[in-house]
C-alpha cells in the first residue's frame, strides 16, 4: 500500500518509538505539522488513519489527542525503509542482479528495468543492477518464480577493479544526506535545549519548526537505508523521529 504525503506525515508523528504508545495533541499536529491544512481536510486524516487502524483518537485531561500503535509503525517502514529494524545491523553487502535470456513468453520482461529503478536499485551497467540486501531480498521471493532462469541474483561486499562503495555515495548521494541528516539534528537539539534554557520555546521559534519538520520528512523520504552504514556517528533515523517527537511534546502553543 503506497500512502499519500499527509498519511506519512502524519504517522511520523504518531508512531511508537518505543515500547509504549505514542500520544500527540491534536492542536500541535494541526499548527506544527499540518499549518497550511483547512480543519475537514485534517479531521479527514485523521478518521482515515483511525479506520486503518494506525492510531485512535481519545479525550486526555481535556485535550484532544492522537493515540498511536505499533501498526503505525510497520506500515511506515515501507515508505521510509530508513526507519525498518533490519538496517540497524546492516554489514554492507549488497545483492547484484544480472539480466539473462529473456523469456519469450514474458512480453514485460523489458519492464523489468523500469521496476529496478522504482524500487531504488542501481545500473552498474547494461542488464546488471544492485542494491543492498536487506532491501532487495525483499522482492526477491516475487521475481524469481517469474524469471526463473532469466534472472540471477548475486551476492558481493568487495567487488575487484572498481569500489562499490564509490558507486552507492554517488548514486544514493549519502554524503549530501548525511550533511541534511546533521542539520536537522542539530536544529532538533538546539531547539530541545533553548526549550529547556528558557521554560518554552517563544513564538518565533515555533513559527520555524513546520519547517525544520518538512526537513526531516524530507531526508527519511530520502534515504534508502544505508546512511548508518556509511556515516554511523550520525543520530539514528528512528531516534531523530524519537527526537522531533519529544519536541513537539514540549512545546507550548500561543493562545489562540
Amino acid at each position: 500500500m503506497v500512502m499519500k504525503t499527509n498519511s506519512l506525515k502524519l504517522l511520523l508523528n504518531v508512531l511508537p518509538t518505543g515500547d509504549h504508545t505514542q500520544h500527540v495533541s491534536l492542536d500541535k499536529l494541526s499548527s506544527l505539522v499540518f499549518p497550511k491544512m483547512k480543519s475537514a481536510s485534517f479531521r479527514s486524516l485523521l478518521y482515515l488513519a483511525k479506520r486503518n487502524g494506525w492510531l485512535d483518537l481519545q479525550t486526555v485531561a481535556g485535550e484532544r489527542v492522537a493515540v498511536g500503535y505499533r501498526q503505525a509503525r510497520e506500515a511506515i517502514s515501507h515508505q521510509f525503509p530508513a526507519l525498518s529494524p533490519e538496517w540497524v545491523d546492516w554489514q554492507g553487502k549488497w545483492l547484484c542482479m544480472v539480466f539473462r535470456e529473456p523469456p519469450k513468453t514474458d512480453r514485460r520482461f523489458r519492464y523489468l528495468r523500469t521496476w529496478c529503478r522504482s524500487h531504488h536499485c542501481l545500473p552498474l551497467s547494461r542488464g546488471v543492477y544492485f542494491a543492498p540486501d536487506v532491501y532487495l531480498a525483499k522482492y526477491w521471493s516475487e521475481i524469481r518464480p517469474i524469471y526463473v532462469n532469466s534472472v540471477t541474483l548475486l551476492e558481493t561486499k568487495e567487488w575487484q577493479g572498481d569500489s562499490l562503495d564509490r558507486v552507492a555515495r554517488e548514486e544514493y548521494s549519502v554524503a549530501e544526506l548525511s550533511n541534511e541528516y546533521s542539520g536537522v539534528s542539530n536544529q532538533i537539539d538546539r531547539m530541545l535545549n533553548l526549550s529547556h534554557q528558557q521554560n518554552k520555546l517563544d513564538d518565533g521559534q515555533i513559527k520555524q519548526l513546520p519547517a525544520l519538520f518538512e526537513r526531516l520528512y524530507m531526508v527519511l523520504f530520502q534515504d534508502l537505508g544505508v546512511i548508518r552504514y556509511y556515516f554511523p556517528h550520525l543520530t539514528a533515523p528512528m531516534e531523530l523521529v524519537k527526537q522531533w517527537q519529544s519536541l513537539v511534546e514540549v512545546v507550548t502553543l500561543p493562545n489562540k
